[in-house]
C-alpha cells in the first residue's frame, strides 16, 4: 500500500501448513516508498491433544537485495507484528529460524520489511516454510 509505515497491519498474508509437510514456498517483493512491509501468519493443521501435540515451523528467507530487507517475529503469541515490537528477534536475508507450535497455539508469524533507516529500497524475496512434529 502506498505510504505504508509498518505500524499498522495492512498487508496480512495467511497460509495454512500441515504438521507433516510439504514445505510452502512464497515469492514476493517490497519497495520503499510504497509496499514497505509484508505480514505473514502461518496456521499449522494436524495438531491435537491425542496425536501430534507439538511441533516447529522452520523458516528461511533469501533476497536479491539483502542489505535492504529485515525480518522481525511477532510479539507475544504472534498477535502484534509491527517491526521492532517488543524488541523481538530479527533476521537477515540468508538466515533461518524456527517457531514452536502446539495444538492450543498453532500460529507462527513474522513481518518482512525494508530496513527502517533506509529512505528507499526494493527487493524480491523468497520464504520457505516447513512444519514438522517434535
Amino acid at each position: 500500500m502506498e505510504g505504508e509505515d509498518c505500524d499498522e497491519i495492512r498487508d496480512r498474508n495467511q497460509f495454512r501448513l500441515d504438521i507433516e509437510g510439504p514445505a510452502t514456498v512464497i515469492n514476493n517483493d517490497l519497495a520503499k516508498p510504497g509496499d514497505a512491509c509484508d505480514v505473514y501468519v502461518f496456521l499449522v493443521d494436524g495438531l491435537s491433544n491425542f496425536g501430534i501435540s507439538n511441533g516447529i515451523v522452520q523458516f528461511s528467507i533469501t533476497c536479491d537485495a539483502p542489505d535492504d530487507v529485515e525480518v522481525a517475529t511477532g510479539g507475544s503469541r504472534g498477535w502484534r507484528y509491527e517491526h521492532g515490537y517488543n524488541n523481538g528477534p530479527r533476521y537477515d536475508c540468508g538466515e533461518s529460524w524456527t517457531e514452536s507450535v502446539a495444538y492450543q497455539s498453532n500460529q507462527a508469524g513474522f513481518t518482512v520489511y525494508i530496513r527502517p533507516l533506509r529512505e528507499t529500497g526494493t527487493s524480491s524475496y523468497q520464504i520457505v516454510a516447513l512444519a514438522l512434529p517434535t
